[in-house]
């Protein structure tokens, strides 16, 4: 993992985490190897190794199994050197801020899926044994058509002469 900006918060890894000569890290480092360049502002805690380059400043103790220090970086704080740092610790933190784990449930469908069914298609009986001739295929069946009339009540004659007022005439 590499960093290369501000950042406000721990940070737990399992690999190695490399702090660019350009970031500002406010907060812990715990991971398994360890290469700070840039400005860190909090404890480094390294299962491994850690590599103070030159460019770095520290402000914080660091633990490390082994650890690697340039000439011209500024360290405030204690510097532990141990022969065995528990990584089951390291391991936990990180699991802990992983999401967890998802359980994949069976969703029940709220319709259901039927299997194709095939159906039998009764032969259609033709009446007629010619065949159909060609300027008859296209013609529409007659439909039966029924007329009806309707009949408008007359308006009464006093209703008929008076003057409409909505009339723009």
């Amino acid at each position: 993992m590499i960093l290369d900006e501000r950042l406000i918060g721990n940070i737990y890894s399992l690999k190695e985490v490399t702090v660019g000569t350009t970031a500002e890290i406010s907060g812990n480092i715990t991971s398994r190897t360890c290469n700070i360049n840039g400005k860190v502002i909090g404890d480094i805690i390294s299962t491994e190794s850690a590599h103070i380059k030159s460019s770095a400043k520290i402000c914080g103790n660091i633990r490390a199994k082994s650890i690697n220090v340039e000439p011209g970086c500024i360290i405030n704080g204690m510097i532990r050197i141990e022969g065995n740092i528990d990584e089951h610790d390291l391991i936990e933190k990180v699991e802990n801020r992983l999401p967890p784990k998802v359980h994949k449930e069976i969703i029940a469908m709220p319709y259901l899926i039927s299997e194709p069914v095939e159906v039998e298609k009764e032969p259609v009986a033709k009446t007629n044994s010619q065949p159909d001739r060609p300027s008859e295929i296209n013609k529409r069946a007659s439909v039966p058509v029924t007329k009806t009339k309707t009949v408008v009540p007359a308006a009464e004659p006093e209703e008929a002469h008076k003057p409409n007022t909505n009339s723009w005439y």
